[in-house]
């Protein structure tokens, strides 16, 4: 496979460009993007945002959402140790949270003592919402992204918190490329239409674009990627929760068994995990050598495809998935539900104005 030589991305990675040097146009922009960070005056921005969360006095200074994996895990500890920010905390259960993902989020929510809220569709609403998508698209993730995203932005006006803080790291994990993958309410909207009532996906679209960019815009309710704020090495981070929290290592993104099948549905469909594009970031940051992250990821690219942890199988039948219709879902694709500004409007965009400008 024809690869940058810098990180690990294939030729046949959507929208991907080779300099002279045979390096990516995606690690060129990370280069643009990163080359000039300053650690210290971004961490500065962030606590000048939560001492004006905590001056609000409200029983809550933000929200917090928690998989069980070690970004958010961390990012949980650090608010609370840290940053002495009282979050209300949330989980979102999809129906295929792992039984390390559960442990983890007991563990870590009763050592810190945080009020913590466990969100749940209903599985047969979930099942439909699925299928819909994988049989449409040859996407998975989005009935949950969608309903994670969704729910705190609800809850703040309940509860009147004006933080939401998530652990999307744009150092060390993947960023949204429409190229790849995409979400976003409008898009669940159009392909949701005509097959879900009104009443059944009310609850995924709280966080619609205009609200969401008006409450950045007006400063009323606002939501940052911790991570782009502070220090964010994962192998510091995973140690100081095993010796913390006798914390348990989940893979990554393996809090979900329907990990699985976005991974397979990938591959089937673009010759490559997304896993791939995250070692290629941690390349980029100087997280991980390129031989490791070409050694790992051909080890990982055959355990999905081979199933060797049976979760891919169980992922299947408990969506009554047949390998003709699996068939078909490798054939499909987002781009003819995005929305017309999906390549305008990202999720930088709506954030532009928190960002630490470096």
């Amino acid at each position: 496979m024809d690869r940058c030589k810098r990180c690990i991305l294939p030729k046949s990675y959507p929208g991907l460009t080779f300099d002279k040097s045979g390096i990516c146009n995606k690690c060129r922009t990370y280069e643009r993007r990163w080359s000039n960070y300053n650690p210290k005056k971004a961490e500065e921005y962030a606590r000048n945002m939560f001492a004006d969360a905590r001056s609000k006095n409200n029983e809550y200074d933000c929200i917090i959402g928690l998989s069980g994996g070690k970004d958010s895990s961390y990012m949980v500890y650090l608010c609370t140790q840290k940053y002495k920010l009282k979050p209300l905390v949330y989980t979102y259960d999809n129906h295929f949270m792992s039984a390390e993902s559960l442990s983890n989020i007991k563990k870590l929510t009763t050592a810190l003592n945080v009020k913590h809220i466990f969100v749940k569709h209903d599985w047969e609403l979930m099942k439909r919402l699925y299928r819909r998508f994988v049989l449409t698209t040859g996407d998975f993730c989005s009935p949950c992204n969608t309903g994670m995203v969704s729910w705190p932005y609800k809850a703040a006006k309940e509860y009147n918190i004006h933080l939401i803080i998530s652990g999307y790291s744009p150092r060390t994990d993947m960023g949204g490329d429409i190229n790849f993958w995409f979400n976003c309410e409008e898009y669940f909207e159009n392909v949701t239409r005509g097959y879900f009532s009104k009443d059944e996906i009310k609850d995924f679209l709280h966080n619609k674009t205009l609200t969401r960019a008006l409450g950045h815009l007006t400063g009323t309710l606002k939501h940052i990627n911790l991570p782009a704020y502070v220090e964010w090495d994962e192998q510091k981070m995973v140690r100081l929760l095993e010796k913390e929290f006798d914390w348990e290592i989940i893979p990554e993104h393996y809090d979900c068994m329907g990990a699985k099948l976005k991974e397979y549905l990938h591959i089937k469909e673009v010759g490559f995990s997304e896993r791939a594009l995250k070692y290629s970031v941690l390349i980029r940051g100087g997280f991980m050598g390129r031989e490791e992250a070409l050694s790992k990821i051909e080890a990982f690219e055959r355990d999905v495809i081979e199933d060797n942890s049976g979760f891919l199988n169980k992922v299947i039948q408990m969506l009554d998935f047949s390998e003709e219709e699996l068939a078909v879902a490798i054939t499909k694709r987002q781009r003819p539900y995005m929305p017309k500004f999906a390549s305008l409007v990202t999720n930088d965009t709506l954030m532009k104005t928190l960002y630490f400008r470096h």
